[in-house]
C-alpha cells in the first residue's frame, strides 16, 4: 500500500486557521499545525511532513522520535531528553520544543487514522488547501489543474 501524503495548495489557503483549531481540538489545546505568511501573498500551513527519510528520527539518540504506522513520525515524550537535535536536523523547521522533554509536532492524528479516518486539519479546511492522499492521486490532479488553466491561457 502507497503510504498517503499532505500537499498544501498556496493557491487555496486562506489563512482562516481552521486547521490550527481543528488540530488544537484533536491534541487538547495544542495545535502541531501553523498557518504563517509568505511575502504577504500566500498563506501556508506548515506541519511535519513525514519525510519518508526522516533527518529527524536519524539523528535522535534515544528514538524519541520513531516511524510508525501510516508512515507517521512519532514522539515519544518518555525517551526524550530535550537535547534538540530533531529541530536541527529538520528541513522545514516545523519541529518546536514546548518545554522540557515536550516536541510539538503533527502526528498526522494517528488515533484517527487508525480509525480510518483523515487528519483532523484536512477535514476542516473550508478551501480544500490541505489534501491527504497518495503521492500520485495528488500528482493527477495537479497536473490536471495546471492543464485546464494552460488551455483556457491560450490565445
Amino acid at each position: 500500500m502507497s503510504s498517503k501524503v499532505f500537499f498544501v495548495d498556496t493557491e487555496r489557503c486562506i489563512a482562516c486557521q481552521a486547521c490550527e483549531a481543528a488540530c488544537a481540538r484533536e491534541h487538547s489545546g495544542n495545535a502541531h499545525i501553523f498557518v504563517t505568511s509568505i511575502n504577504g501573498k500566500h498563506s501556508i500551513p506548515l506541519c511535519c511532513l513525514h519525510c519518508e527519510n526522516s533527518p529527524c528520527v536519524e539523528v535522535c539518540p534515544t528514538r524519541a522520535l520513531e516511524k510508525a504506522s501510516h508512515a507517521a513520525v512519532l514522539f515519544n515524550k518518555v525517551r526524550c531528553i530535550g537535547c534538540g537535535l530533531c529541530i536541527i536536523a529538520c528541513p522545514f523547521g516545523v519541529i518546536q520544543l514546548r518545554d522540557e522533554n515536550t516536541v510539538l509536532k503533527c502526528d498526522r492524528c494517528i488515533n484517527r487514522l487508525q480509525k480510518g479516518k483523515d487528519p483532523a486539519c484536512i477535514l476542516t479546511c473550508p478551501t480544500k488547501a490541505l489534501l491527504y492522499d497518495k503521492r500520485d492521486t495528488i500528482l493527477g490532479k495537479r497536473r490536471k489543474k495546471h492543464a485546464l488553466k494552460a488551455k483556457h491561457k491560450k490565445p
